[in-house]
């Protein structure tokens, strides 16, 4: 018996050590450890990241097919512009996917006409363009105020936003900015420039307007992007997105996330 105790013991513990390293649950029912469900729920973030980098991409083929414009490329302008938010109002008042300046349809009051005859105006010795006694700058902040004012009142009531003003419409801001876009590209086609010329010249008057771009109707060889840093970076930045858009059949992944923070 002296020598039976110590082995009992030995096989007492033994039994509740193995008891204790045991499962709670079986292994069909185990949760899985928290830092997995955390990487689950930032990856699901994740991909609903990019899903709305391409949730209109059938709407743009649709309307890029009918104007002759590479999907691609408009795709490329939106991601420059606005980054997909549909509700993205500029310092100049444009509004929208495709960042459109006042037009048909567009909420326009008496601050955005000063403001646009404010641009008219000759600089002064210190650079500034005056209208009225205010600044340019003065004048796109006042009208940038009421689109906001405009856009928080009925934010809520879809319908409401768009009759008072329709950029902030995502199908229609596709169609007038696709519209404008091909009819640019197109124009430079017909000056005999070649595809790329064409594509080049057309972003360029999309930022700066086509007489930035236009120095002779009757010289095609006068043609340029006019020379100032924030149109060359555009078009720089736009072709970038553009190719790394070609190279992943036009989707946002995230692999070429990187072209988001252009």
């Amino acid at each position: 018996m002296k020598h039976l105790l110590p082995l009992l013991l030995i096989t007492l513990v033994g039994l509740l050590a193995t008891s204790s390293c045991q499962e709670p649950h079986s292994p069909s029912t185990a949760e899985s450890p928290p830092s997995s469900r955390i990487a689950e729920q930032d990856s699901s973030k994740e991909v609903d990241a990019f899903l709305s980098y391409n949730q209109y991409d059938e709407e743009i083929k649709n309307l890029t097919q009918a104007a002759s414009l590479d999907w691609m490329l408009v795709k490329a302008v939106i991601i420059k512009e606005s980054h997909f938010d549909v509700h993205f109002i500029s310092t100049a008042g444009a509004v929208g996917l495709m960042q459109l300046m006042p037009r048909k349809g567009s909420f326009i009051s008496e601050a955005y006409q000063h403001f646009s005859q404010s641009r008219r105006q000759k600089r002064n010795s210190s650079g500034e363009r005056i209208y009225r006694g205010k600044k340019d700058v003065e004048w796109a902040a006042a009208y940038t105020k009421e689109l906001d004012s405009i856009r928080l009142q009925y934010q809520e009531e879809p319908a409401q936003l768009y009759a008072q003003d329709a950029r902030f419409d995502p199908s229609w801001n596709l169609h007038s900015g696709i519209t404008q876009l091909s009819n640019d590209y197109q124009y430079f086609r017909r000056r005999g420039h070649g595809s790329y010329g064409s594509r080049i010249y057309a972003l360029a008057a999309y930022n700066a307007g086509r007489g930035a771009v236009v120095k002779d109707k009757t010289n095609r060889a006068l043609d340029r992007i006019p020379i100032n840093r924030q149109t060359e970076l555009y078009v720089g930045y736009i072709e970038r997105i553009y190719a790394e858009l070609k190279k992943a059949d036009g989707l946002v992944r995230e692999g070429n996330a990187w072209v988001l923070k252009i």
